[in-house]
């Protein structure tokens, strides 16, 4: 089925800080369309468990959708940058943690109706307190908050935890009997 989608043509529309979008004519065979792409650095997640069997989670400010939402330590990786050291420098900068072990959860398609980002899910067991404060980007806002793991279904179910890269964690860790 693959086969049949070939690109006839492909230009940028933008180029931003982090990423591209381009305008490509696809066919796919018996007719010719437009799709946008959003072409994004792939990425990295990871649910920090402490030795307690709690979850750290953070309170992030997101400008895109003009809130403080909760949602696992994640980010882009950087060029080169391997997956799993990409999501144990995220958790080191954003939490403070280092990981004593990291579980691979597989990997995701962001929003593959219109981007490229591929994200790497991890599940990390951490030293029960903090190796070092948080090193925070510029633009960064993030407050982290300790729960129960059976406290996380009732606070996707209540829409308090909407971040699709967490829940994604969330339930690839549970159904891998990590919390």
């Amino acid at each position: 089925m693959d086969k049949e989608f070939k690109t006839i043509e492909s230009g940028p529309e933008f180029v931003g800080k982090n990423l591209r979008v381009q305008k490509e004519l696809v066919s796919d065979g018996s007719r010719n369309f437009f799709v946008d792409v959003v072409n994004f650095p792939n990425s990295t997640a990871i649910l920090p468990i402490t030795e307690r069997g709690t979850l750290i989670l953070e309170r992030h400010y997101r400008h895109p959708i003009k809130e403080t939402i909760l949602e696992a330590p994640a980010g882009k990786l950087e060029p080169g940058e391997e997956p799993e050291d990409g999501a144990r420098r995220e958790l080191l900068e954003e939490t403070g943690y280092k990981a004593n072990s990291v579980q691979s959860l597989g990997i995701i398609f962001a929003a593959p109706g219109y981007s490229t980002e591929r994200a790497h899910l991890f599940a990390a067991r951490l030293d029960e307190k903090p190796e070092q404060g948080q090193s925070l980007e510029p633009g960064e806002k993030i407050a982290l908050q300790e729960f129960a793991a059976g406290e996380i279904q009732d606070l996707i179910l209540k829409g308090d935890l909407r971040d699709s890269m967490t829940i994604s964690l969330i339930f690839a860790a549970k159904l891998r009997g990590l919390i």
